[in-house]
Protein backbone atom coordinates (compact mmCIF):
# COMPACT_ATOMS: atom_id res chain seq x y z
CA UNK A 1 0.00 0.00 0.00
CA UNK A 2 1.29 3.46 -1.27
CA UNK A 3 2.33 6.78 1.63
CA UNK A 4 0.04 9.00 0.81
CA UNK A 5 1.80 11.25 3.39
CA UNK A 6 2.56 13.48 0.64
CA UNK A 7 -0.93 14.74 -0.52
CA UNK A 8 -1.42 18.15 0.44
CA UNK A 9 -3.52 19.28 -2.56
CA UNK A 10 -5.58 22.21 -1.95
CA UNK A 11 -8.60 21.86 -4.66
CA UNK A 12 -9.24 18.86 -6.66
CA UNK A 13 -11.50 16.49 -8.17
CA UNK A 14 -10.08 13.02 -8.92
CA UNK A 15 -12.47 10.64 -10.79
CA UNK A 16 -11.29 7.14 -12.30
CA UNK A 17 -13.66 5.78 -15.01
CA UNK A 18 -13.73 2.24 -15.81
CA UNK A 19 -15.66 1.38 -19.24
CA UNK A 20 -16.24 4.88 -20.16
CA UNK A 21 -14.05 6.06 -23.46
CA UNK A 22 -12.43 9.50 -23.35
CA UNK A 23 -14.89 10.67 -25.87
CA UNK A 24 -17.58 9.90 -23.33
CA UNK A 25 -15.98 12.72 -20.94
CA UNK A 26 -15.38 15.20 -23.42
CA UNK A 27 -18.63 14.67 -25.19
CA UNK A 28 -20.91 14.76 -21.54
CA UNK A 29 -18.68 17.63 -20.30
CA UNK A 30 -19.17 19.66 -23.34
CA UNK A 31 -15.40 20.07 -23.78
CA UNK A 32 -14.32 22.68 -25.58
CA UNK A 33 -11.72 20.45 -28.82
CA UNK A 34 -10.13 24.23 -29.23
CA UNK A 35 -8.98 24.58 -26.07
CA UNK A 36 -6.92 21.13 -26.17
CA UNK A 37 -3.49 21.73 -24.79
CA UNK A 38 -0.71 18.94 -22.61
CA UNK A 39 -0.64 21.06 -19.35
CA UNK A 40 0.24 19.44 -15.88
CA UNK A 41 -1.67 20.12 -12.90
CA UNK A 42 -0.63 23.63 -11.49
CA UNK A 43 -0.28 25.00 -15.55
CA UNK A 44 -3.80 23.87 -15.84
CA UNK A 45 -5.07 25.63 -12.80
CA UNK A 46 -3.10 28.68 -13.94
CA UNK A 47 -4.26 28.74 -17.32
CA UNK A 48 -5.65 32.35 -17.95
CA UNK A 49 -8.54 31.10 -19.90
CA UNK A 50 -9.79 29.55 -16.67
CA UNK A 51 -12.36 31.27 -14.81
CA UNK A 52 -15.75 30.61 -13.15
CA UNK A 53 -17.66 29.76 -16.35
CA UNK A 54 -14.59 27.29 -17.87
CA UNK A 55 -12.93 24.91 -15.72
CA UNK A 56 -9.46 22.58 -16.49
CA UNK A 57 -10.57 18.62 -17.21
CA UNK A 58 -7.42 16.50 -17.60
CA UNK A 59 -7.76 12.90 -19.01
CA UNK A 60 -5.24 10.27 -19.13
CA UNK A 61 -5.62 6.23 -19.76
CA UNK A 62 -4.07 4.63 -16.47
CA UNK A 63 -3.99 0.80 -15.56
CA UNK A 64 -7.48 -0.01 -17.57
CA UNK A 65 -9.02 3.02 -16.03
CA UNK A 66 -9.64 6.40 -17.75
CA UNK A 67 -8.79 9.21 -15.18
CA UNK A 68 -10.46 12.42 -15.12
CA UNK A 69 -8.01 14.98 -13.61
CA UNK A 70 -9.58 18.49 -12.64
CA UNK A 71 -7.61 21.24 -11.31
CA UNK A 72 -9.74 23.32 -8.64
CA UNK A 73 -12.86 21.46 -10.70
CA UNK A 74 -15.93 19.79 -9.47
CA UNK A 75 -17.97 19.44 -12.59
CA UNK A 76 -17.96 15.14 -11.93
CA UNK A 77 -19.49 15.39 -8.49
CA UNK A 78 -22.43 16.23 -10.59
CA UNK A 79 -24.59 12.79 -9.68
CA UNK A 80 -26.35 12.85 -12.89
CA UNK A 81 -22.55 13.24 -14.61
CA UNK A 82 -21.04 10.27 -12.68
CA UNK A 83 -23.79 8.28 -13.07
CA UNK A 84 -24.04 8.52 -16.61
CA UNK A 85 -20.13 8.25 -17.11
CA UNK A 86 -20.29 4.65 -14.84
CA UNK A 87 -23.00 2.89 -17.05
CA UNK A 88 -21.74 -0.47 -17.95
CA UNK A 89 -18.61 0.53 -15.69
CA UNK A 90 -17.78 2.02 -12.61
CA UNK A 91 -16.83 5.47 -10.92
CA UNK A 92 -14.78 6.76 -8.20
CA UNK A 93 -14.56 9.99 -7.50
CA UNK A 94 -13.27 12.12 -4.62
CA UNK A 95 -13.22 15.72 -4.28
CA UNK A 96 -12.23 18.49 -1.93
CA UNK A 97 -11.96 22.45 -2.62
CA UNK A 98 -10.41 25.22 -1.01
CA UNK A 99 -12.78 25.61 2.22
CA UNK A 100 -12.44 21.45 2.73
CA UNK A 101 -16.06 20.79 1.14
CA UNK A 102 -14.85 17.14 0.24
CA UNK A 103 -16.79 14.08 -1.60
CA UNK A 104 -16.21 10.75 -1.54
CA UNK A 105 -18.47 8.76 -4.22
CA UNK A 106 -19.11 5.53 -6.00
CA UNK A 107 -21.22 4.64 -8.75
CA UNK A 108 -21.57 0.79 -10.30
CA UNK A 109 -23.42 0.66 -13.55
CA UNK A 110 -25.44 3.88 -13.67
CA UNK A 111 -26.20 3.64 -9.80
CA UNK A 112 -24.66 5.49 -6.65
CA UNK A 113 -23.76 3.07 -4.32
CA UNK A 114 -21.71 4.94 -1.72
CA UNK A 115 -20.95 8.67 -0.74
CA UNK A 116 -20.18 10.18 2.16
CA UNK A 117 -17.81 13.48 3.10
CA UNK A 118 -14.08 12.32 3.78
CA UNK A 119 -13.81 15.70 6.16
CA UNK A 120 -16.86 15.84 8.26
CA UNK A 121 -18.19 11.91 7.96
CA UNK A 122 -21.35 12.64 7.35
CA UNK A 123 -24.47 12.85 4.99
CA UNK A 124 -23.74 9.21 4.19
CA UNK A 125 -25.37 7.37 1.46
CA UNK A 126 -24.86 3.70 1.22
CA UNK A 127 -23.41 1.08 2.90
CA UNK A 128 -19.94 0.89 3.85
CA UNK A 129 -17.84 -0.86 1.44
CA UNK A 130 -15.24 -3.19 2.41
CA UNK A 131 -12.57 -0.97 1.26
CA UNK A 132 -13.18 1.47 3.62
CA UNK A 133 -11.89 -0.97 6.65
CA UNK A 134 -9.25 0.39 9.05
CA UNK A 135 -9.79 3.75 7.42
CA UNK A 136 -10.89 6.16 10.44
CA UNK A 137 -12.56 9.09 8.32
CA UNK A 138 -14.54 9.71 11.90
CA UNK A 139 -11.16 10.42 13.37
CA UNK A 140 -11.05 14.25 13.80
CA UNK A 141 -7.22 14.29 14.26
CA UNK A 142 -7.09 11.75 10.54
CA UNK A 143 -5.51 12.90 7.39
CA UNK A 144 -8.78 12.93 5.63
CA UNK A 145 -6.47 13.55 1.82
CA UNK A 146 -4.19 10.59 2.88
CA UNK A 147 -7.35 8.18 3.70
CA UNK A 148 -9.21 9.64 0.72
CA UNK A 149 -6.05 8.41 -1.55
CA UNK A 150 -5.87 5.66 0.07
CA UNK A 151 -9.34 4.62 -0.44
CA UNK A 152 -8.90 5.45 -4.51
CA UNK A 153 -6.32 3.27 -4.51
CA UNK A 154 -7.98 0.26 -2.38
CA UNK A 155 -10.92 0.53 -5.12
CA UNK A 156 -8.79 0.83 -8.15
CA UNK A 157 -5.61 -1.34 -7.73
CA UNK A 158 -3.98 1.93 -8.61
CA UNK A 159 -1.54 3.54 -6.93
CA UNK A 160 -0.90 7.54 -7.02
CA UNK A 161 2.24 8.76 -7.48
CA UNK A 162 2.61 12.39 -6.86
CA UNK A 163 4.89 12.65 -9.69
CA UNK A 164 2.04 11.45 -12.21
CA UNK A 165 -0.52 13.91 -10.62
CA UNK A 166 1.03 16.81 -10.28
CA UNK A 167 4.49 16.95 -12.50
CA UNK A 168 3.03 14.83 -15.64
CA UNK A 169 1.84 16.62 -18.56
CA UNK A 170 -1.52 15.25 -20.10
CA UNK A 171 -4.25 16.51 -22.50
CA UNK A 172 -5.71 18.96 -20.72
CA UNK A 173 -9.19 20.61 -22.03
CA UNK A 174 -11.91 23.69 -20.77
CA UNK A 175 -15.27 22.84 -19.94
CA UNK A 176 -17.90 24.99 -19.45
CA UNK A 177 -19.86 25.29 -16.27
CA UNK A 178 -22.66 23.88 -15.61
CA UNK A 179 -22.33 20.98 -17.85
CA UNK A 180 -25.45 19.80 -18.97
CA UNK A 181 -27.10 17.41 -16.70
CA UNK A 182 -30.32 15.94 -15.96
CA UNK A 183 -33.89 15.59 -18.36
CA UNK A 184 -32.34 17.83 -20.64
CA UNK A 185 -29.86 15.67 -21.88
CA UNK A 186 -30.97 13.16 -24.57
CA UNK A 187 -31.38 8.99 -22.89
CA UNK A 188 -28.35 8.25 -25.37
CA UNK A 189 -26.22 11.50 -24.48
CA UNK A 190 -23.54 8.63 -23.58
CA UNK A 191 -24.09 6.81 -26.82
CA UNK A 192 -22.51 3.58 -26.52
CA UNK A 193 -24.55 3.34 -23.06
CA UNK A 194 -28.56 3.76 -24.28
CA UNK A 195 -31.27 3.20 -21.87
CA UNK A 196 -33.69 4.83 -19.22
CA UNK A 197 -31.81 7.14 -16.58
CA UNK A 198 -31.50 6.20 -12.84
CA UNK A 199 -31.17 9.46 -11.19
CA UNK A 200 -32.46 7.92 -8.01
CA UNK A 201 -29.54 9.08 -5.72
CA UNK A 202 -29.16 11.81 -7.32
CA UNK A 203 -27.92 15.30 -5.96
CA UNK A 204 -26.77 18.46 -7.96
CA UNK A 205 -23.75 20.62 -6.18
Amino acid sequence: MSDYDWVDVEAIALTFLRGARPEDVVHVLRLDPSSERLRTFDEAEADPDVSSDAFPVQLEELEGWLVVVEPNGFLMTDHDVLLRLSRGGEAVCYFRNVNAVSDFLVARDGRLVRAFDPVLFDDEEGEPLPEEQGLDFADEDADDQALSFTLLERLTGVPIEESWLMERPRRTWLAPHPPPSGPEQPADYVSRRPGPSDWGMGRLR
